[in-house]
């Protein structure tokens, strides 16, 4: 039974030089933009993050978030179920010069929790061909209990664009990839190793009003 809804919108402003993105992995959601797409996000609605974080949604909701990046704008809306059990269904749509279409399902389990993205990107082609393409993402995380402070509590993993054979809003391959993290619950700290080679890296800290977010991403290159 569902017992709340959460209604969330998001507007976010990037940067020319964010580097947004030649695969299915495309900013819908403020709060992983803010903290660097690192892997760990609690009670967070994403099509394009870990699914095996649908398994901590504490409740119905759904997100509305606008982003502009470069000359692109994206808007993507986006609804989470709490299914109990911990369990989570996600499904929404992204708008952009692209329209991307998702579903996402997640559950813990004794051993950890698991679980999958698909989606359907629809598009125009160099000769202005319609065309659809899928991918896939598979996620697992392992939440461990009573570390010490100085250590993670969260290890995640997930491969993702399974099905790599397209191309994306930048035009170049959607390629397929590995991203690992680890997460510290005592001092809200997120460290992402993805590859081909990228370092995220996000921070958190909530005061009784708002919440202050730092997010760093870097993969080798120190100009944009």
């Amino acid at each position: 039974m569902i017992k709340r809804c959460a209604l969330l919108f998001f507007l976010v402003f990037l940067p020319n030089n964010s580097g947004y993105t030649a695969s299915f992995e495309v900013p819908d959601n403020a709060k992983s933009t803010a903290l660097g797409e690192i892997s760990y996000l609690s009670n967070t609605v994403s099509l394009f993050g870990n699914p095996s974080l649908l398994s901590t949604l504490k409740n119905s909701r759904i997100n509305l978030t606008l982003i502009t990046y470069q000359e692109n704008f994206n808007g993507s809306l986006e609804a989470g179920l709490n299914l109990g059990d911990d369990t989570g269904l996600a499904f929404g749509a992204l708008l952009s010069k692209e329209t991307i279409f998702g579903a996402s399902f997640g559950k813990r389990f004794d051993f950890g929790s698991l679980g999958a993205n698909l989606k359907l990107r629809y598009f125009e082609n160099i000769v202005l061909e319609k065309s659809f393409s899928f991918s896939a993402d598979i996620g697992y995380m392992l939440s461990l209990q009573e570390v010490p402070a100085y250590l993670p509590d969260k290890i995640l993993f997930s491969i993702n664009n399974l099905i790599s054979e397209s191309q994306i809003i930048s035009g170049s391959k959607s390629d397929f990839d590995f991203k690992a993290g680890i997460y510290f619950s005592s001092i809200k700290l997120g460290v992402d190793l993805k590859i081909p080679f990228q370092i995220n890296a996000g921070f958190e800290h909530k005061m009784d009003l708002l919440s202050l977010r730092l997010g760093l991403k870097y993969d080798g290159n120190i100009y944009p």
